[in-house]
């Protein structure tokens, strides 16, 4: 991903009011309290954002008819990344905001797992294929995520009533389940998005990635070190925490 995401607005021929605003909080009279930037043209207005934050992006439609989108800009590891949300989210994010919290203490995104997202589809379209009846079947055998199809499977004349097939596909099934839940366990998800954090999940985050970085520079100080003298420091330091 680049280091600046473009946000831009657009108004339909014969009208203009676009616009695209940083949210920093809440307004009694307005819904949310606006930072207007970018620039602006006759028919659009485009920013170029490389802070974190939440943002709005207003577009008018050819009835001139307001039209706001809400998206979250937030780093993920080093790199920025754009994510949709909810009016209802936005306005969860701003009252955060107004209680003084930052953005990072207020949002945990993620990245979607493509091959989880493939794994997803396959399991769908197999369940799919053992609900039909009747003779115009079709076989899902183009799934990204779906291994090799088996050789029965490979004829188009497979019928899911056949009880070779459907233990066939029962099997392929059962492979893509696990598959599924192997990637959840290592926190994948399918769809790229975010979670609102509360006050005490973020402090839990926060410890979190205070312990992460000490570890790292701990690991980063003992691989200077020989094996023998690692040794010694680690069990200096057990005995400093007993």
């Amino acid at each position: 991903m680049p280091e600046i995401i473009r946000l831009q607005a657009s108004a339909s021929y014969g009208h203009t009011g676009q616009y695209v605003a940083r949210l920093t909080g809440r307004d009694s009279k307005f819904t949310f309290a606006r930072e207007f930037i970018g620039r602006r043209s006759e028919r659009t207005s485009t920013a170029d954002v490389d802070d974190a934050g939440l943002y709005e992006i207003c577009d008018v439609d050819r009835r001139g008819g307001k039209d706001s989108t809400y998206w979250v800009v937030a780093k993920v590891g080093d790199e920025l990344y754009k994510f949709a949300a909810s009016k209802a989210e936005a306005m969860k994010i701003a009252k955060a905001f107004d209680d003084g919290r930052k953005l990072e203490d207020v949002v945990s995104p993620w990245l979607s797992c493509r091959e989880l997202r493939d794994v997803a589809e396959a399991i769908v379209k197999w369940k799919f294929f053992l609900s039909t009846t009747g003779s115009n079947v079709v076989v899902p055998l183009d799934l990204p995520g779906g291994g090799e199809s088996p050789a029965l499977l490979a004829s188009s004349s497979a019928c899911p009533q056949d009880p070779e097939v459907a233990r066939l596909v029962a099997d392929e099934l059962a492979r893509l389940d696990a598959e599924a839940s192997r990637l959840e366990a290592e926190g994948k998800q399918p769809y790229a998005g975010f979670s609102i954090l509360s006050p005490k999940a973020a402090a839990a985050a926060r410890a979190g990635r205070m312990r992460d970085g000490i570890v790292a520079d701990i690991m980063a100080a003992l691989s200077s070190l020989d094996a023998k003298d690692a040794k010694a420091v680690l069990a200096e330091v057990a005995k400093t925490l007993k």
